[in-house]
């Protein structure tokens, strides 16, 4: 008897990217609690950042929300797999292993490093410079404020 390995879609929901906005996707997350496992398994989480906060879900429903950390409070560091990174809390030193999803079929290696570097930017270039919305009426301008 051969055992088979069937792979299924984690979610409907699209992946997203605005710049300085949101980056939205689905990741594994490493499941270091797991003791009883050699080689720890990796469960799809869906990860959402904005320009405030760094936040991963259970899975693609917002109610499920496992952990939400402010986003001037994270750092990302390397992991031993290439395929995964560390993001943890400066403040409360909690830490989730993050990696491309393994369904995912482009580069795994460049797709976790691309979300490296927009942890990064996001945290140099859109946490301060939150884009303003006017509320001016029409012929108003901000210069009459």
């Amino acid at each position: 008897m051969r055992m088979g390995i069937k792979t299924v879609q984690f979610s409907t929901k699209p992946w997203r990217y605005e710049r300085c906005i949101v980056l939205e996707e689905d990741l594994d997350v490493v499941m270091t609690n797991l003791k009883q496992f050699k080689n720890k398994p990796r469960i799809p989480h869906r990860v959402v950042m904005n320009n405030h906060t760094f936040s991963i879900f259970e899975n693609f429903d917002y109610n499920t929300v496992m952990s939400v950390w402010p986003l001037q409070d994270i750092e990302v560091k390397n992991s031993k797999s290439s395929d995964c990174i560390i993001v943890f809390s400066k403040v409360t030193k909690a830490e989730f292993e993050v990696c491309t999803i393994q369904m995912y079929e482009g580069d795994h290696i460049k797709k976790i490093q691309q979300w490296k570097e927009r942890i990064d930017f996001f945290q140099k270039h859109c946490m301060q410079n939150t884009p303003v919305i006017s509320s001016a009426v029409s012929g108003d301008t901000e210069d009459d404020a």
